[in-house]
């Protein structure tokens, strides 16, 4: 049986549309990759402290650097390892005012489930201010949250630990465990 010149020119256009078609479903797959990190945010805390004349100032704030909005699914507050609040506005604010009861112009604020935080944005967690000679502030060292996050495509939850972050503010990093490296 032979050939005619028809059936090969089928085949080759055959072949030659089915390569085209792998190749679009590889393209469509790297755009939809490339669409997810592209929207993919990067949470971290800012620690302020301010000394002036007898008062200090302490600031805390949660900061969205990446570049998509960060979806919470869980918020929660910690004292050394002790888990204080998780997901409730109120343990939250109650603790944290309990820490500082003696001190002025006190400021909590969380972040609940379902709420998102947008890109740049600086969400303020704890501020109080504090008299110098009176006070002993030791104990924000021993302050951690962990917020669990999705970017919009709600797809891989992240997780921010600020223990994992203590070393940008001058404080000992823990030892990261083998699964992190």
């Amino acid at each position: 049986m032979e050939f005619s010149a028809e059936i090969y020119i089928a085949i080759a256009s055959t072949i030659i549309a089915l390569c085209a078609l792998g190749i679009t479903l590889w393209q469509a797959h790297l755009s939809y990759k490339h669409n997810k990190l592209s929207v993919q945010p990067l949470l971290a805390t800012h620690e302020t402290h301010n000394k002036k004349d007898d008062t200090g100032y302490v600031l805390f704030e949660l900061n969205n650097c990446g570049i998509g909005p960060a979806i919470i699914k869980n918020f929660t507050l910690l004292y050394g390892d002790q888990e204080v609040a998780r997901n409730n506005r109120k343990q939250y604010a109650d603790y944290l005012e309990n820490l500082v009861a003696d001190c002025n112009e006190k400021y909590t604020g969380s972040l609940v489930p379902g709420g998102a935080l947008q890109v740049s944005e600086r969400h303020p967690l704890f501020a109080f201010q504090y008299d110098l000679e009176k006070k002993n502030i030791d104990f924000v060292h021993k302050l951690n949250i962990i917020v669990e996050y999705q970017s919009i495509y709600r797809g891989k939850t992240f997780t921010y630990d600020s223990r994992k972050d203590r070393h940008f503010h001058g404080f000992e990093a823990p030892p990261i465990s083998k699964e992190e490296s």
